[in-house]
Parts: structure tokens; C-alpha cells; sequence
């Protein structure tokens, strides 16, 4: 195959794929074994520069050759290209495999050229952390930000910290210096620690113009345990029933909502509940949802204990599983 202006000798090894721009649709690099970079004259000694040409996805199946600046010049010879992400700023990069063969110049080496991808003057990546919902008084394992500084000049840090309305939900953990050099990177880290329900977000700013947005979704309803196994069962005979204790975390009410506790699933008939939790439960307080599972038919039968509430993440499951026998 070929593509490109003045290209030639170009086989499978010598591209690769990547969400390059991230935009969330792949890209295709392409090196070159021998181009022009429009100047007329080859930089290299003893043969001409290697172009990378990069054609950004179009999430159609298309592709479109609008990136400024290619092709980027990366030395002669290709013998490969990769990608991968080399300065870890969290955005893939490309790696050139150049080569001067015997009797050029008469040198015979082999080196690599990296091409670093520099989307921001200043970048946060990711952009976005998102978080799975939590319960009211825990935290989440804590989600790192990598801060490259792709400017010329050191970039001030003092005032990185988690603004916005629920702020105080995202303790940040900085590692970076109050200035960050030049062509340097660094991370921080957040973690969701919530102190109220319902959806919580916030943001990370004080890196130049780039921010990171937070999210996450808290709920005060805490269900132990989170699954009930009742085993081999046989068809048609009730089992040993099981308890979930549902605690209600916060000080505030938690009002049942909808359709309340029941059973849904594939297999709802074979399972039954009670439970003594009311139409609302107190702050601190809690209930008891008992199951018993009476299998229809043999083999796994899976259900589970649905919960629709008003205290956020609603709603809430247990998982339930038997087999009948």
C-alpha cells in the first residue's frame, strides 16, 4: 500500500492504531520508509526523511488527513511504528523504528524516534474521573490525574485544589510541586469520600486553563450482606430462609419509594420476602428483608431483592441465587 506525498516501500509493520486526539474514535498512524517534507531536500544524510502521517477516525469507518503539522518528520528508514504512552501524561504517543543501512554513510545503526503527543499547552488526563456509588461515611480507592506542562516555561501549582459545589465530597491528594518544569509531568490523586446522598460533583482547577470534572453518586442505604446463596434446594420445597439487614446510614429519614422491596429477576417466582421496614426507616435505624426461596424447576434460578428508595443510588439489589434439585 501507499499514502502520502512522495511515499514509497510502506508494508503492514509500518502502522499502528490509536485514540490519538482522544475524541474516542481510533486513528491510524502511517511511517513512511522514504518522503519529502515539501522542502525539496532530505535532512537525513543518505536517504530522506521518514514522514509519519496520521489520519484521524471519523467514527463512521472514514478517515480524514487533517492533522497540522504532518507529516511529522521522524528520520529515515522506518522499520516500524508503535504506540504507546511513553511521557505518561495519559495520551498515547508514537515510536519510530529508523534505521541506516550498510554502506550509507558508512554507518550501519538502528535507533528509534519518539514523537511525544502534545494535545494542551497544559493537560489534565483524564479529563473526567467517575466514580461508582458509595455509601454515606466510606471513601473509594483514590483515582490519579497526570499533569504534563508542555509549555516553555514552569507552570505554578499553588493553587491546584477541588472546587464546586460538593467539594469537600473529593479529597485530593497532591504530589505535584508548587512549579512543574518545563516539558515535565506529575500527578495527583481524588478520592469519593461523600458526606451527603444523591449525585455529588466538583472539580479539580489551578493547572492553567485545563480542569478535571468529578462525579459520583452516594446513597444511604447500606445492605449486609449483598448477596444471599441458598444452595441446592429441591423443586417445589421451601428452603432456609435468609436475612438482609438494610441500615439506614444517615441521620435524615429514608423514605421507600415506587414499588418498595420486592423480587425481580428471571426467576422472581421462586423467591418470596418480608419484611419489617415500613414505608419509611429513621436515621441510624434498621430493618430485616427475609427470602425464601421455593425453586419452580431444576438448575440455577437467580433472582434478586429490589429496592427503590429516596436515599440516593436508588435503587438498591441483593443478588439471589439457588439451584433447584
Amino acid at each position: 500500500m501507499s499514502t502520502g506525498p512522495g511515499c514509497a516501500n510502506v508494508g503492514p509493520y509500518n502502522l499502528a492504531a490509536a485514540d490519538l486526539n482522544g475524541d474516542g474514535n481510533m486513528d491510524l498512524i502511517v511511517a513512511t520508509y522514504t518522503t519529502s517534507d515539501g522542502s525539496g531536500f532530505a535532512q537525513w544524510p543518505c536517504g530522506g526523511n521518514l514522514g509519519v502521517q496520521v489520519y484521524t477516525g471519523n467514527g463512521d469507518g472514514t478517515l480524514s488527513q487533517n492533522v497540522a503539522g504532518a507529516p511529522f518528520l521522524a528520520g529515515p528508514y522506518s522499520g516500524g511504528v508503535l504506540t504507546g504512552d511513553f511521557n505518561n501524561d495519559g495520551m498515547p504517543d508514537v515510536a519510530v523504528l529508523n534505521g541506516m543501512f550498510p554502506g550509507c554513510c558508512s554507518s550501519s545503526i538502528s535507533f528509534f524516534t519518539m514523537l511525544m503527543n502534545r494535545t494542551a499547552p497544559v493537560s489534565l488526563s483524564p479529563a473526567a474521573l467517575s466514580y461508582a456509588s458509595a455509601l454515606l461515611g466510606t471513601s473509594s480507592t483514590p483515582q490519579s490525574v497526570v499533569v504534563t506542562n508542555d509549555t516553555s516555561a514552569p507552570l505554578s501549582l499553588t493553587s491546584l485544589a477541588v472546587t464546586g459545589a460538593d467539594a469537600a465530597d473529593f479529597p485530593l491528594t497532591n504530589h505535584c510541586p508548587a512549579s512543574l518544569a518545563a516539558g515535565r509531568n506529575c500527578s495527583f490523586s481524588v478520592k469519593f469520600a461523600p458526606t451527603a446522598s444523591g449525585p455529588r460533583t466538583a472539580a479539580v482547577t489551578g493547572a492553567g486553563t485545563a480542569s478535571v470534572s468529578l462525579s459520583g453518586v452516594a446513597t444511604q442505604v447500606k445492605l449486609n450482606p449483598a448477596r444471599l446463596n441458598f444452595g441446592s434446594v429441591p423443586v417445589g420445597q421451601p428452603g432456609t430462609p435468609k436475612s438482609v439487614t438494610l441500615t439506614n446510614v444517615a441521620s435524615t429519614p429514608l423514605a421507600f419509594t415506587g414499588t418498595g422491596i420486592k423480587i425481580v429477576g428471571a426467576h422472581a417466582a421462586d423467591y418470596s420476602q418480608t419484611n419489617n421496614c415500613g414505608t419509611s426507616l429513621g436515621g441510624g435505624l434498621s430493618c430485616t428483608i427475609t427470602v425464601t426461596f421455593k425453586p419452580k424447576a431444576t438448575g440455577p434460578r437467580n433472582a434478586a431483592v429490589h429496592i427503590t428508595d429516596n436515599g440516593g443510588a436508588s435503587p438498591q439489589s441483593v443478588a439471589l441465587s439457588g439451584t433447584g434439585s
